[in-house]
């Protein structure tokens, strides 16, 4: 199994050794900003007291973080 965000992570293998790995190309699309929200929320809810960390804030963060969950947590 191999995971990378870089979409020609295998581009300069030899073929032979592509041939070998049998591999089969799965793409996840990046989030939409309600699914951000929810995942963010998700997140606040199980790190913060209760009122710490706003609704705004959190809908401010879904929206910058351009579809990438891990940028939104940071």
């Amino acid at each position: 199994m191999l995971i990378s965000n870089d979409y020609h992570a295998l581009m300069y293998l030899d073929s032979r050794i592509k041939s070998r790995l049998a591999l089969t190309e799965i793409e996840f699309p990046k989030y939409n900003q309600e699914e951000l929200y929810d995942i963010l929320s998700d997140r606040v809810q199980y790190a913060f007291k209760p009122g710490t960390v706003s609704k705004g804030l959190v809908m401010l963060a879904s929206a910058l973080a351009s579809g990438e969950a891990r940028i939104g947590d940071t």
